[in-house]
């Protein structure tokens, strides 16, 4: 893991991890189901949800979330993103469980 020289360096980061994170709650203000987004270092996205289970609905319901936010990464609207990189996005339902 790379660690940033500066104090600079680590306020940038942390503004623009916020700033995914805020962007990705708006983009998924249709879906109820999202209760928290957490961006860890630029790797990996996790969306905590209120869905109940893992039956097949909610595991689509998780995968339509899922594409949504690569989808949102990819349309090039995120500056520090580069093009080449990509996040690990994790849907849980309400028992912390992996459903995507």
């Amino acid at each position: 893991m790379d660690f940033p020289s500066n104090i600079e360096e680590v306020l940038n980061l942390q503004k623009e991890l916020s700033y995914l994170a805020s962007n990705l709650m708006e983009r998924l203000k249709d879906y109820n189901e999202v209760e928290q987004i957490v961006v860890d270092d630029q790797k990996s996205i996790t969306i905590d949800t209120k869905m109940n289970g893992t039956n097949i609905k909610i595991r689509k319901k998780a995968e339509e979330i899922e594409e949504k936010v690569k989808d949102f990464i990819r349309d090039g609207e995120l500056i520090f993103v580069s093009e080449n990189q990509s996040y690990n996005v994790i849907v849980k339902n309400s028992k912390g469980k992996i459903i995507n």
